[in-house]
């Protein structure tokens, strides 16, 4: 399983409304979303390097799914809108911004 199925998976899991008695707070497990985005990251260059996703073709490589799927993981994490991840760490004063 991918560590993009798994994280949605999670997510989707996370939204779910259960029935009957609720896991306590005190034994329910605390997950780290910076920490598990880490870990994601890491499974996901060990993939690359393991061949998974085979060679880059020698055209078109704008068009591939991996290629695809970087970019949107580069914008998600320092891209310009608000919505990224170092906006949100700038914001919140854990990130410099540069230049000021």
């Amino acid at each position: 399983m991918t560590a993009t199925a798994v994280t949605r998976l999670r997510e989707n899991v996370e939204r779910l409304c259960v029935a009957g008695e609720q896991a306590n707070p005190k034994t329910a497990r605390v997950t780290d979303p910076l920490a598990e985005a880490l870990s994601a990251v890491r499974a996901a260059a060990q993939a690359v390097v393991s061949g998974r996703y085979g060679n880059a073709p020698a055209k078109d490589v704008r068009g591939t799914r991996p290629y695809k799927l970087w970019a949107q993981l580069l914008d998600a994490v320092q891209g310009e809108g608000g919505g990224s991840l170092l906006r949100a760490l700038q914001d919140k004063g854990y990130v410099k911004r540069r230049g000021g």
